[in-house]
């Protein structure tokens, strides 16, 4: 049995599906779920992660944990509690969706927990999500367009002559750094698909 928290959001919800799909047994947890969220068959707990009691029930049988914490469950919850009753369930894997800044001076207190915790664990550290586009809905079917923070017009944002010493010093990136890892393709066993096809397949959101 594998327990998905955060069955109900854009990285939870497809992964209950696709674990569906492969013939895994799967038991999807949110804070806000129901029968409609989850594939025929799938088992569904509603759980709040603040509450670490209430995590105890749907983790039996498991042996394996997607944990995703919510920003919420960072602000109020403790990932310590959490563990102890993971580590206590007969759970033997966690898997942590991190982020990709949890590295370098930005060390993740949920990365150290769950190493700490002793149970085997895998670490997720993605970068954006293609689905995070559906933010763009409403904006892009009422006013045709789309706001980010990336501007299309390069300002200045320090002295010119600083700047320049700034680029001879760093140089160009090194070539490992521009190199797309094969990972991806690795885990799947097909390549990885483009932004570009996944608008395409779910343009209807937009329209």
């Amino acid at each position: 049995m594998i327990v998905v928290t955060g069955a109900t959001g854009n990285v939870g919800r497809p992964l209950v599906r696709a674990l569906a799909e492969a013939g895994e047994k799967v038991r999807a947890v949110s804070c806000q779920i129901s029968g409609q969220d989850v594939p025929p068959g799938v088992e569904h707990r509603r759980v709040d992660l603040a509450e670490p009691a209430d995590l105890e029930p749907a983790l039996a049988g498991a042996t394996a944990l997607f944990l995703l914490a919510s920003g919420a469950f960072v602000t109020r919850g403790d990932i310590a509690e959490v563990l102890d009753i993971v580590r206590g369930s007969g759970v033997q894997r966690v898997v942590l969706l991190s982020s990709q800044v949890s590295s370098g001076d930005h060390p993740s207190e949920l990365e150290d927990a769950v190493t700490r915790s002793g149970l085997a664990w895998t670490m997720l550290r993605p970068g954006n999500f293609a689905s995070n586009s559906f933010q763009w809905a409403e904006s892009v079917q009422t006013r045709r367009t789309v706001a980010a923070p990336f501007g299309d017009i390069a300002l200045p944002a320090m002295p010119e002559p600083i700047a320049e010493r700034t680029l001879d010093i760093l140089g160009s990136p090194a070539p490992e750094l521009q190199r797309v890892s094969p990972d991806v393709e690795w885990v799947l066993g097909r390549p990885s698909g483009t932004f570009a096809e996944w608008a395409a397949r779910n343009v209807v959101a937009f329209k």
